[in-house]
């Protein structure tokens, strides 16, 4: 059965792959009812073409449940709107820039970031470039706040990616600066304007993405508030059940591509590796124990949500 939905799943790969990166492309400055009405759109015209394609696809289905569970710990909201967010800010291949008039989008980036040391900047402190510059070499990720409706273009070569080699350095050519550019560099940006209008220009060199808060993540936002000060007990199993499952769900990941890596290194008759053989075993008992964890949690998950409406 399961080989039947992954062929089934192969077919319409080309298609689904073709909605998934057009939905991360242009989907992101618009209203959820609207993204679904554009892949509905693109979904008809792939089957008027006769292109293989995934029907109700969903752009948060491309991400994995270990992500989706550790965005939920750094903030983000549970419903879609918000993972689809999410999905185009893991996946943009631009640097996004999020219309964030409630905090939502600065608040998940700052937990998102905590470990990694993230610089917030704004536009308008002294010495923005040479604190700019300073994070890109050390590979820094980098949060600009408070964007206004147009940016400097001495920024362009930071929004395009513009770098190239030079003694056998990756750099960047900011004003008459050679800045060595650290692959680890990630730059954020985020504005307060509830409807900004943006250029074609700037809409090109970077990723817009609506991060407006739906009345569904208010709701969730809002009940979150009520439980920590009515049931801070509850608060607190909520987050250790969200924290064991996401831990769960990235031990089970770990596994199967463990497996996977195993399988394709693996020569000769794989009978006779016993190596092989003992750590699928153990997969096996270990995935088990896993699942079965998670299960539990899921249960009790629900539970806590149950006695938290009420």
């Amino acid at each position: 059965e399961n080989v039947a939905i992954l062929e089934r799943n192969k077919h319409k790969l080309v298609g689904t792959m073709l909605l998934a990166s057009g939905s991360v492309a242009y989907v992101g400055p618009f209203p959820s009812a609207f993204r679904r009405e554009i892949v509905q759109e693109w979904t008809e015209k792939c089957q008027h073409l006769e292109i293989p394609v995934t029907e109700n696809f969903a752009l948060d289905s491309i991400t994995d449940q270990v992500d989706k569970r550790q965005w939920f710990l750094w903030g983000l909201p549970a419903d879609p709107f918000s993972i689809e967010n999410g999905t185009i800010l893991a996946r943009s291949q631009r640097w996004c820039l999020m219309i964030d008039p409630q905090g939502q989008a600065n608040n998940f980036i700052k937990k998102k970031e905590a470990d990694n040391q993230l610089r917030v900047l704004k536009l308008t402190q002294d010495k923005f470039m040479q604190q700019l510059e300073q994070n890109i070499r050390i590979g820094r990720p980098v949060l600009l706040e408070n964007i206004g409706e147009e940016l400097d273009a001495a920024l362009d070569p930071v929004l395009l990616k513009q770098t190239y080699k030079s003694g056998g350095r990756t750099v960047m050519k900011l004003g008459d600066n050679e800045v060595d550019y650290d692959d680890s560099f990630r730059l954020y940006l985020t504005t307060k304007l509830p409807n900004p209008t943006y250029s074609p220009e700037l809409q090109i060199k970077v990723a817009i993405v609506n991060f407006t808060v739906t009345t569904k993540g208010l709701e969730d936002q809002l009940l979150n508030d009520v439980v920590l000060v009515e049931r801070a007990d509850l608060a607190e199993n909520k987050d250790n059940v969200v924290v064991q499952i996401s831990e769960g769900q990235k031990t089970l990941t770990d596994i199967q591509h463990k497996i996977l890596k195993m399988l394709a290194e693996a020569t000769g008759d794989i009978l006779d590796n016993v190596e092989l053989i003992q750590t699928l075993a153990d997969s096996k008992v270990t995935s088990n124990e896993v699942t079965n964890a998670l299960a539990e949690a899921e249960i009790t998950s629900k539970e806590i949500m149950e006695a938290s409406e009420e």
